[in-house]
């Protein structure tokens, strides 16, 4: 579905008896397209029933995630907002064109803007005549509360790779069963007080493994390690000049300073 709106930005150009480039705001059009997808192409895998401690509720939310083509998707809603200035903004299908006129940003040029609205149009689409936005696949996050008390969450991390932030060791399968999660830690069986549930209606399309990523990641340092020692080796044979070396490789950088005791033997 295309989605046409006006909006203004801010170019350098040059008036009239002038030489100088200077900053001007000009009055632009630009059309986006959202996907639409058929709601039989888009099953819901999942029932996420959100809990929310601050009310007396114990399911708040009830958010169902559908699947398509690989991709997951949520209603747009409580989870999943904009912020458009201060203000929480949630969007829906007659309200797409003033949102996407509510982010453009009047000081931006023209081709930010263009970005920005193709990167927001790209991460939504319209499913059954509702707004929908795309999310990675979501996992389980197990926190201590306490050394007696363990909380099970759902999050939706972004990229999981050798390079992530997250501590891996605390992310598991969204299919995983929690009561396998129980860990002991200092010799005490720890509780779960699972604050999210998920019914899963297609088991099968949830295939994100954060422990495999993780022995991956261990694996990746390993051999960077070996590699980066081997090359800081060859550097040392080749030249014993300098007291300070750096070897790096396209992901890893290892620094190295060392002093040499002629007399007796190398110290360092």
């Amino acid at each position: 579905m295309l989605f046409t709106f006006n909006y203004k930005y801010t170019e350098n150009w040059i008036p009239p008896r002038c030489r100088k480039p200077r900053p001007g705001k000009f009055d632009g059009e630009m059309t986006v397209e959202v996907k639409e997808i058929d709601d039989r192409d888009a099953p819901v895998a999942a029932i996420w029933r959100h809990c929310d401690w601050r009310t007396d509720k114990q399911w708040e939310d009830v958010i169902e995630i559908r699947v398509h083509d690989g991709e997951f998707y949520i209603p747009s809603g409580e989870y999943h907002e904009l912020y458009v200035g201060d203000a929480r903004h949630f969007m829906n299908v007659n309200t797409i064109v003033d949102t996407f006129v509510k982010l453009m940003n009047e000081y931006s040029s023209m081709q930010r803007n263009i970005e920005h609205a193709n990167e927001i149009a790209e991460s939504i689409a319209i499913i059954d005549g509702k707004v929908y936005w795309k999310i990675p696949e979501p996992v389980w996050e197990i926190s201590y509360g306490s050394c007696f008390t363990m909380f099970a969450s759902a999050e939706i991390p972004g990229k999981i790779g050798v390079d992530t932030g997250y501590d891996l060791y605390h992310c598991h399968n969204i299919k995983t069963d929690l009561d396998k999660l129980r860990v002991i830690h200092d010799d005490i069986v720890c509780d779960f007080d699972p604050r999210d549930f998920f019914e899963l209606l297609m088991p099968e399309v949830f295939t994100r493994n954060p422990q495999a990523v993780l022995a991956e990641k261990e694996r990746f340092e390993r051999d960077e390690r070996k590699r980066l020692i081997k090359l800081l080796i060859e550097e040392l044979e080749r030249d014993d000049d300098n007291v300070y070396y750096k070897c790096s490789t396209d992901d890893s950088v290892i620094e190295a300073q060392i002093s040499f005791d002629y007399e007796r033997q190398f110290i360092a």
